[in-house]
């Protein structure tokens, strides 16, 4: 996912992960997981909605999951 700068810290992040959330309960998944690089400060906002650091994988991106 990414989000053009001008329209960082507008909710418009937030608001397409929930909706890819919604999206992925509404096909029965009930797990969530994503990827990011350690110095992208998206991971304050997959914190924020709830994911949670499981680990690290390959080449040093943060694994993070929640709940669908």
């Amino acid at each position: 996912m990414h989000v053009v700068a001008e329209h960082r810290r507008s909710g418009v992040g937030m608001a397409l992960l929930e909706a890819y959330a919604l999206d992925a309960a509404a096909q029965g998944f009930t797990q969530l997981r994503l990827s990011v690089r350690p110095e992208n400060p998206a991971k304050f906002m997959y914190q924020k909605a709830g994911f949670l650091h499981t680990g690290t994988e390959a080449h040093g991106y943060l694994r993070y999951e929640r709940h669908a």
